[in-house]
């Protein structure tokens, strides 16, 4: 396993954070978060065991070995290394370049505006450095918070589904957002 002393791979950074990729240890600190009820309550997982969180980090490990890479799991810290969440970026097809983002902060980071910041720079990094032409997002419809960050950032709601997953035997209702990254000439 990769551990915490090897260079940690810096994807991009804000004005407040720093995007890298995970490294093994950060296992215990996503656990933090993923463990707790009120983080887990719009996902289709959680609330994480242990064994959940650490098979999260395996995979995320893992997808950085495969080329063309087509999955991002990445780490998102402050500027002094405290790590307060996480984003994704999956690309669905590499001949359309089109990709699904997705982000996750403990909850005493929440409503910090952080979720915007994640997002804005995850679209620049898929345009700029992976050259995506779109990219969407996937939120339940009871998440205000992030229908509002998804909105903030430019995405357009585009879908409404009324059994987009399940969660505990009960089907969860899903808005679908799409950004269409313009091309400069």
């Amino acid at each position: 396993m990769e551990t915490q002393t090897q260079q940690q791979q810096i994807l991009f950074s804000t004005a407040r954070l720093v995007i890298r990729e995970f490294v093994w240890e950060d296992w215990q600190t996503v656990h933090a978060y993923a463990r707790m009820p009120e983080v887990s309550q719009y996902q289709y997982w959680g609330p994480n065991k242990e064994k959940d969180t650490q098979t999260f980090i395996k995979d995320a490990l893992a997808y950085r070995q495969y080329r063309p890479r087509l999955q991002y799991e990445l780490c998102v810290c402050l500027y002094n290394g405290v790590h307060i969440g996480g984003c994704s970026l999956f690309v669905e097809s590499a001949r359309q370049q089109e990709a699904t983002i997705g982000y996750l902060l403990h909850p005493a980071y929440w409503n910090q505006g952080f979720a915007t910041e994640i997002v804005t720079h995850l679209l620049q990094y898929g345009q700029e450095t992976l050259q995506l032409k779109k990219i969407k997002a996937t939120c339940d419809t009871r998440n205000i918070a992030s229908q509002r960050v998804l909105e903030k950032t430019g995405f357009v709601q585009t879908a409404y589904t009324e059994k987009g997953f399940m969660k505990n035997r009960i089907w969860q209702s899903t808005y679908q957002y799409v950004y269409s990254l313009k091309k400069e000439n």
